[in-house]
């Protein structure tokens, strides 16, 4: 959403950061580690997926549920891409559709 911004620290986690209504000021920053369910390994990449927020760990993905506001597993996502779901980066291909990077292949979905 507007005036929020994610930050990943590539040893301690990811950081949602909210800012006032006019983007000069923090408001909250508020911080998600291994207790939120994030492997051991922080090596984690942000990417918007839609109108996601979707955390690349290289061992699954995640996404941030604002209702509870945590980050959760992408259960769904999880399962359809089966051994992909190993991926580290998301790129953009436009019309709907993304490049998913492994360490040693690339799929377009």
């Amino acid at each position: 959403p507007n005036g929020t911004i994610w930050a990943s620290h590539a040893f301690k986690g990811i950081y949602k950061i909210r800012l006032d209504p006019k983007g000069k000021k923090t408001e909250e920053i508020r911080y998600y580690g291994q207790a939120e369910g994030f492997p051991s390994n922080f090596n984690i990449h942000l990417f918007q997926l839609g109108s996601s927020v979707v955390f690349a760990t290289g061992q699954g993905f995640y996404r941030h549920d604002p209702l509870t506001d945590r980050i959760q597993p992408y259960t769904e996502l999880n399962e359809y891409l089966g051994d992909d779901a190993a991926t580290h980066r998301i790129v953009d291909a436009q019309n709907g559709r993304y490049w998913f990077v492994t360490r040693d292949r690339l799929a377009l979905f």
